[in-house]
């Protein structure tokens, strides 16, 4: 069955193909601006439930709206196929996330601590931090909104792509000191704001039976992305 946040997935696909340019909000951190913080407590979402396999420009996308309803059940089966084969639960994309995220107590002399959650309406930023009754200076919240392969055309490879989006808010102020979302995969999108990291290309599948048959390896390439996408949060906060 399609969750209602695969669906909401999709049809953002979609949009962005046809808008072909949109905008993102995006702060950069202001180091010397915020030289009082001390501890940060860093909160992370779920872990994906499902894994997301696109094509971006599907073939069933120039037919109009049946068309456009052909490409998305494809695009689905392809994504529960996958996802029953790499088992999303069972990968530690939000552990690479934290280890990654471990750098900034490290580079910047923050002390860190790790928070358990509330769980957000589909996997967004907690509306209120004062429920987490923290002594940090500052709450640093990283979601993971997309993650699986993505292939430009039919015949193009597919390639581990992570969407995540990240905020830090000032505990005392409540004030947002840090946005970004990020990007990890083939730098297609072009939005503005949006922090792209360049996938590893060594992790391409060059078709959908290949990259389901080899689903323990494309998992191992994913949880190099979250990694990847942490050490990008964390030089953005130096």
């Amino acid at each position: 069955m399609i969750s209602k946040a695969y669906r909401f997935l999709i049809l953002l696909t979609v949009l962005v193909m046809l808008v072909g340019c949109a905008n993102v909000p995006r702060q950069d951190f202001n180091k010397a601006a915020n030289n009082h913080l001390k501890k940060i407590a860093v909160i992370t979402g779920e872990q994906p439930k499902e894994y997301q396999v696109d094509i971006i420009h599907h073939p069933g996308l120039s037919f109009g709206l049946v068309g456009g309803l052909v490409a998305a059940a494809d695009m689905a089966s392809k994504s529960s196929t996958f996802s029953e084969a790499a088992k999303p639960e069972t990968v530690g994309l939000n552990s690479a996330l934290k280890d990654s995220l471990q750098q900034i107590g490290a580079t910047n002399n923050f002390e860190l601590v790790f928070l358990d959650a509330p769980i957000a309406e589909n996997n967004g930023f907690i509306q209120d931090y004062t429920v987490l009754k923290s002594d940090a200076d500052a709450f640093l919240d990283v979601r993971f909104s997309m993650a699986g392969y993505r292939a430009q055309y039919p015949t193009s490879p597919y390639v581990p792509t992570l969407m995540a989006k990240a905020q830090m808010v000032d505990a005392k102020s409540n004030d947002i000191i840090y946005q970004a979302t990020l990007h990890y995969g083939e730098p297609w999108m072009k939005i503005d704001g949006l922090v792209h990291v360049n996938a590893d290309l060594m992790s391409n599948y060059y078709n959908f039976e290949a990259l389901t048959n080899a689903a323990d390896h494309a998992t191992k390439a994913l949880e190099k992305g979250a990694y990847a996408l942490g050490d990008r949060i964390s030089k953005d906060l130096q």
